[in-house]
């Protein structure tokens, strides 16, 4: 009879325990397994994010870094063709002073050359007047004064 008494008391103690006791911390144990399951899931994805991101970073650099560098061929590029355009210009520039002093000075020249030969006749017509005096008349004279200039042109 005790030994009855002591199963049926074992019974009622294992289907407590079972029912109070062991299926609560099961299920406790399966929820932790469960949310550590999600957890590592979840820790494997922000992993597979940050490599992403990562390399979206470095992806974005690089294309910063071919810009940066496209831009800068671009400046000296066009640096480049101002400087052209302002030496060209600057040729045109020279070109038209040089060409503006020629003709000043060829102006110059051309008065004075106009004043030398006013000076000359004159001293000429003195000349003869002074060596022909009142020998020839004033028609003979101008006659060698303007023979004297023509020739003088001619040089």
């Amino acid at each position: 009879m005790l030994l009855i008494a002591q199963i049926i008391n074992f019974a009622i103690l294992a289907f407590v325990l079972t029912k109070f006791l062991y299926k609560p911390i099961m299920k406790m144990l399966d929820d932790r397994k469960n949310r550590i399951a999600e957890d590592l899931e979840k820790s494997k994805t922000l992993e597979m994010k940050i490599v992403e991101a990562g390399t979206a970073k470095e992806d974005l650099l690089a294309e910063a870094r071919r810009q940066g560098e496209k831009m800068i061929k671009q400046s000296e590029k066009n640096a480049s063709e101002i400087k052209e355009a302002m030496v060209k210009e600057a040729g045109v520039e020279v070109g038209k002073m040089r060409d503006d002093a020629k003709r000043s000075l060829e102006t110059d020249r051309q008065k004075t050359m106009d004043e030398l030969k006013k000076e000359l006749g004159s001293l000429v017509s003195l000349s003869v007047e002074k060596a022909l005096g009142d020998v020839a008349d004033k028609s003979v004279q101008e006659k060698l004064v303007e023979g004297a200039l023509v020739k003088s042109h001619k040089h």
